[in-house]
């Protein structure tokens, strides 16, 4: 496999990002459901990263608010998880200060991929 090339960034502020990807993932899948990590090379440019899982989803209606300030969408409020609405927030935030971009892809009852990428510095 072909190695990565290094970005240079704040490595506190990108930690702080993956955990909580990861940590939702985890959460809002059912158990012995699966969540997944990629790393990749993209336009030679940016490196892209994938936290996957195939857990409850986002609903289409609930897609354009999740990464607005103190949402919580309404099937993450029934499963009773922690939280407060900010990690997405807080993670949209990061991302932007260190230069990429966040976004995903989600289909109620089968999961969700974030994505992120940084520059290649």
């Amino acid at each position: 496999s072909k190695s990565l090339p290094k970005v240079f960034t704040d490595a506190s502020l990108l930690k702080l990002v993956i955990e909580n990807l990861i940590d939702n993932a985890i959460h809002y899948t059912r158990k012995g459901g699966e969540v997944s990590v990629n790393i990749e090379r993209k336009n030679g440019r940016n490196i892209i990263f994938k936290i996957k899982d195939d857990g409850i989803g986002i609903s289409e209606e609930e897609k354009k608010y999740i990464f607005k300030k103190f949402f919580r969408a309404e099937n993450a409020l029934r499963k009773r998880t922690r939280g407060n609405g900010l990690g997405l927030y807080i993670c949209k935030s990061i991302i932007e200060k260190l230069g990429g971009k966040i976004w995903f892809d989600s289909k109620l009852n089968k999961g969700t991929t974030f994505y992120f990428t940084l520059p290649i510095k």
